[in-house]
């Protein structure tokens, strides 16, 4: 029964290490594509924030330009 469990322990050691390796893996792979996501996210919404703030700025000078010609 002891030999049995011996052998049993020594076929499931490797397997277990291996499996944690992989799952490991697996988590490194995920955490890199989730931190390059964010990065993504950031520089659309930099690039978004931009281009509303220059349709402010040329609705507001058109506004005025309008204005000034209707005056």
């Amino acid at each position: 029964m002891a030999e049995g469990r011996e052998a049993q322990i020594g076929r499931a050691g490797p397997l277990a290490e291996r499996l944690e390796r992989l799952t490991n893996e697996l988590v490194n792979k995920a955490e890199a594509d989730m931190v390059a996501r964010v990065d993504e996210g950031a520089e659309a919404f930099g690039r978004s924030r931009l281009l509303v703030l220059a349709f402010a700025v040329v609705s507001v000078a058109l506004a005025l330009g309008v204005g000034y010609a209707m005056s």
